[in-house]
């Protein structure tokens, strides 16, 4: 059965979103990267606003928001044949119903994620329609030194290591690369090493 998902244009469809999980793990080491430059001092930090306001940095954040916008779309698609069969008031409801209640849930999430994509990677770096000062260093410190500004960073960071590691490896398993133990030990050792680096950043910060 190897090479099954290329034999049908809807599995090779399916592949490609299930693909998209990189742009989460990807945008989490930029983020992590970022507290992490924080923590160092102000030079280093704004030598990570540099490498942000490149080219090729500018071209990545356009394509990971493109990437996390269908990944998101995806995955709400696809809660009615993940999740145990849901009733209410004796009826079942129905895959429609729980669709459009994970859309709604999480339309909120997801434009403040995907808008955070934008102002980190597009609006800042290019200074519209955002000023450049918003991600200045005394600003940046001041709210990572608030315990909420730090819930806020660990928790976005966590969240996207943590939620691509996962969909990767239901990826692997899809292909016939099972979840065996080495697997998990890289895809959420991953995930914990970029959490734990955020965290000790964080803490290192004060407040």
């Amino acid at each position: 059965m190897q090479g099954w998902w290329r034999r049908d244009p809807f599995f090779a469809r399916y592949m490609l979103r299930e693909a998209t999980a990189l742009a989460a793990a990807a945008y989490a080491i930029v983020l992590m990267v970022g507290v992490l430059r924080l923590a160092q001092g102000e030079a280093a930090w704004n030598g990570w606003l540099a490498a942000l306001r490149t080219p090729g940095s500018m071209l990545l954040h356009a394509v990971l928001r493109v990437a996390m916008g269908v990944h998101a779309k995806s995955w709400f698609e696809t809660m009615p044949q993940t999740l145990p069969m849901m009733v209410v008031g004796g009826r079942p409801v129905t895959d429609a119903t729980i669709t459009r209640i994970g859309w709604a849930a999480a339309l909120l999430a997801s434009l403040g994620l995907l808008a955070l994509v934008f102002i980190t990677g597009l609006a800042v770096p290019l200074g519209w329609p955002l000023s450049a000062d918003l991600l200045s260093y005394p600003r940046m410190l001041a709210f990572a030194q608030h315990w909420l500004g730090k819930a806020f960073l660990l928790a976005v960071i966590a969240l996207f290591a943590w939620h691509a590691a996962h969909r990767l490896l239901c990826s692997l398993h899809d292909l016939g690369i099972h979840k065996v133990l080495v697997a998990k030990l890289v895809g959420y050792g991953a995930a914990f090493c970029i959490s734990l680096i955020a965290a000790i950043s964080l803490v290192s910060l004060g407040g």
